[in-house]
């Protein structure tokens, strides 16, 4: 592998470091909003979109935040594994 290669890596690696723990930031976030949905004794919510905050039943908007977890957490699972393909071109893993 020449120099120019072994750079490209490196930097792919340091994207994919970045957007996984960008990731793990969104997933951390979520999972609050989650939490205080359920301890929230209120039948709605607000959602921000955009500009604007959005009255959503509590029920429909607590089911759309975990299937947003479930999609960041096969995100980070899918970047996980480029991450080790990486590492392992690299020779670091």
């Amino acid at each position: 592998m020449d120099e120019k290669e072994t750079i490209a890596l490196q930097q792919q690696l340091q994207s994919v470091l970045i957007q996984i723990e960008s990731l793990r930031m969104r997933k951390i976030e979520v999972e609050k909003a989650v939490e205080e949905l359920e301890k929230s004794k209120e039948k709605f919510a607000y959602r921000i979109a955009g500009e604007i905050m959005v009255k959503r039943d509590k029920e429909e908007l607590k089911k759309e935040l975990e299937e947003e977890l479930e999609g960041i957490d096969l995100r980070i699972k899918s970047l996980e594994k480029t991450k080790a393909r990486i590492e392992k071109k690299l020779g670091g893993g």
